[in-house]
């Protein structure tokens, strides 16, 4: 089979191609055949950074670090090569910080996402980051705690120390006195204390003894309660009232001078009349005693008339 230049030519143009593609990218420190991708980062200071140390996002190893060589020994400039998984995208608002990875102070790099749309491409150099390392955080905490003890040292010494151990000594001597007052008081009233325990031993034997009965009254106690609550209460309260309102209404018709108690009450003519008709009353019973035949006519054997003519006559 024979092939025609065309063929050739075009065949020759696309290895041209290839290896001028290749070639470019290798010139740029890309691998267009390997599995990660590069990025760049400016240091001041690695604090101890090595090669292969861990490149994290979210506590999450991504990478590790490629190399680390001085950029510029003048300014003392360091840059450090991230390789990363070629899965990984970022973008220009991610900065990359020295970290410590463990307890030890091992070094890691943390890389923190940022909101930017903009993708970084393999080759470009990622912002710096700053963060703490542990004795700095150390220090930094430590420092206002350092200053309180320097003002409690400086509080605690010289004369005011000595005024407060004087003070102190004091206190206890205060101490000591009173407690030896308490133990003279123990001992001058021992025997009240023996006859106060044995008081307190005797009511609680009669409270043991009488325990059956102290159970009882509060079961009557009981019973009584549940007695009361079953009374109705309420119910006898509201008729009461009831009652009451109606004596009321009965004694304020009776001051108004409303039926026969209201004109008992408050008429003085009807209490003369009902006084004047008692007086005769009590006249005309004392003269039927005195003179009973004047109003008595009885006889058992019919002679009342005539002794009745003989007494008129």
């Amino acid at each position: 089979m024979k092939i025609s230049n065309e063929f050739k030519i075009g065949l020759l143009t696309v290895i041209s191609i290839l290896f001028l593609f290749f070639g470019f990218n290798y010139l740029k420190g890309k691998n267009v055949f390997s599995r990660y991708q590069r990025y760049y980062i400016k240091y001041p200071n690695v604090n101890g950074l090595t090669t292969g140390n861990p490149i994290m996002i979210n506590g999450l190893v991504v990478g590790k670090v490629k190399s680390i060589r001085f950029l510029d020994f003048i300014v003392g400039e360091i840059v450090v090569e991230a390789e990363l998984q070629r899965d990984v995208k970022l973008n220009d608002g991610c900065a990359a910080s020295i970290v410590n990875s463990d307890i030890l102070g091992s070094k890691a790099i943390k890389i923190e996402l940022g909101a930017s749309r903009q993708l970084l491409k393999s080759g470009d150099t990622l912002r710096t980051g700053f963060e703490l390392s542990i004795t700095e955080e150390i220090s930094a905490r430590t420092a206002p705690l350092l200053a309180k003890m320097d003002t409690l040292f400086f509080v605690f010494s010289g004369q005011r120390m000595q005024n407060i151990i004087k003070k102190v000594d004091t206190t206890l001597h205060v101490f000591q006195t009173l407690g030896l007052g308490m133990d003279k008081v123990i001992i001058d009233n021992n025997s009240r204390f023996n006859t106060i325990i044995r008081h307190i031993e005797s009511i609680s034997a009669n409270l043991d003894s009488n325990n059956y009965k102290i159970k009882n009254i509060l079961t009557n106690l009981n019973v009584f309660s549940d007695s009361l609550a079953r009374l109705q209460v309420g119910k006898t309260l509201r008729q009461t009232d009831r009652a009451l309102a109606g004596l009321e209404q009965s004694l304020d018709k009776i001051n108004r001078g409303e039926g026969t108690l209201g004109l008992l009450f408050n008429d003085d003519k009807l209490y003369h009349q009902l006084k004047k008709a008692s007086e005769d009353l009590d006249v005309l019973v004392n003269d039927i005693k005195k003179n009973p035949k004047r109003y008595v006519h009885f006889s058992v054997f019919g002679g009342g008339k005539e002794k009745e003519e003989a007494e008129k006559k």
